[in-house]
């Protein structure tokens, strides 16, 4: 489960391919608990700079691999980024994108699938 975590950092901007739903989900479960630490320490020490300052990078610096994630996501569900835009409409757009997440990988292969190298 914690080399869904480290593979996702090591595709940190790759926005093409597949993710399936294991490397989605173990990805988002350890990312939430990061953050619920993060958020636990910040409320035992409320105006420690420091403390909100590394919450606030880790933040920053988890936004493009669980874009890319999410992308490669909805790639392996054969369907566009552009299903992302649903994050701004609220709660509805969320539990869309949360269904997108759930469902099985499409089995065949399809428009988003990394194409071969010929060597």
């Amino acid at each position: 489960m914690l080399t869904y975590y480290v593979d996702a950092w090591k595709q940190y901007a790759n926005f093409q391919g597949r993710a399936t739903r294991p490397q989605f989900w173990w990805f988002y479960v350890i990312n939430s608990l990061i953050i619920i630490v993060f958020t636990m320490i910040n409320q035992s020490f409320p105006h420690n700079v420091i403390v909100i300052l590394v919450r606030l990078l880790y933040l920053v610096a988890v936004l493009i691999p669980t874009l890319a994630l999410s992308t490669r996501r909805l790639h392996d569900t054969n369907r566009s980024a552009w299903w992302l835009l649903l994050y701004f409409v609220p709660i509805l757009g969320w539990i869309i994108l949360l269904v997108f997440y759930a469902l099985p990988s499409d089995p065949h292969r399809n428009t988003y699938d990394t194409p071969l190298r010929v060597i």
